[in-house]
């Protein structure tokens, strides 16, 4: 079984994609339209920050990936509600300091901001759990390079990078940091599949959303499967029998009826 990839998918409809290449993790989030900005009838986010009895009116998702309503402007909002504004190129060391400093260094999951809540793990049974003890508390990123360093001179150029990273700044980024050529292209092909999803994901489509199967079953394919179209087969591990329907397609954002599928 091939574990470089794991596609999570709850039932809200939140989805989580982890990649692995090189030792290096690429982490994707997908939000459905229903957790984007939603407001009491009436009410626009604007004018719900004033409300007189202090009760909520609006209900906005938002973090390190910036805020979920449609606005570009507002999304470097860090956890205080401060607003951080970058225009112009922003693939230069000055600009990703103010924003690592000003944004992204707010958002940080250490358990001491009760509005971004615990770290994800509990330390309660086995230390190993808690993500912060593989953490430096004194990491601060090389922001972004003007120039090659001596060792790295002598590896490779930057006529080099420019010339394999055809122009996209986080290729560029990988490649001189880790002077490893290899990555700056793994780089460079996630960047263009995400500019892929990103258009494609302009298009409206339909989800049956995930569907659920026995413990032991084994889904045909296993992940990725619950938009228009989508056919999924189900079938049992050698000397296991399978009941119930063996196959189900998403037709009109529901799954054709069926009895869930099970082994024994």
């Amino acid at each position: 079984m091939n574990q470089s990839e794991i596609i999570i998918m709850l039932k809200s409809g939140l989805g989580i994609r982890v990649q692995e290449s090189y030792g290096m993790l690429d982490v994707m989030v997908s939000l459905p339209p229903s957790y984007n900005t939603t407001c009491k009838p009436g009410v626009t986010a604007s004018s719900s920050i004033n409300s007189v009895d202090g009760t909520r009116r609006c209900y906005t998702t938002q973090g390190l990936l910036g805020v979920y309503n449609n606005d570009p402007n507002d999304d470097l909002t860090s956890v205080t509600g401060q607003v951080t504004r970058s225009t112009g190129d922003t693939f230069n060391a000055g600009a990703t300091q103010m924003i690592y400093e000003q944004f992204g260094s707010t958002w940080r999951v250490d358990g001491r901001n009760e509005r971004i809540g615990p770290v994800l793990f509990s330390e309660q049974f086995k230390s190993i759990y808690n993500p912060l003890l593989f953490a430096s508390a004194n990491y601060y990123p090389m922001f972004w390079p003007q120039y090659l360093d001596l060792n790295a001179s002598r590896i490779f150029t930057m006529e080099e990078v420019i010339s394999t990273c055809q122009g996209i700044p986080q290729c560029e980024y990988d490649y001189i940091m880790t002077g490893r050529r290899e990555i700056g292209l793994t780089t460079l092909r996630k960047q263009n599949n995400f500019l892929a999803i990103q258009r494609s994901g302009s298009k409206q489509l339909i989800s049956c959303g995930p569907l659920l199967k026995k413990e032991g079953v084994i889904k045909t394919p296993p992940s990725a499967n619950y938009l228009e179209g989508d056919k999924v087969t189900f079938s049992c591990k050698p000397k296991y029998y399978i009941h119930g329907d063996i196959e189900r397609t998403c037709h009109n954002g529901t799954w054709s009826p069926g009895w869930w599928a099970w082994c024994r």
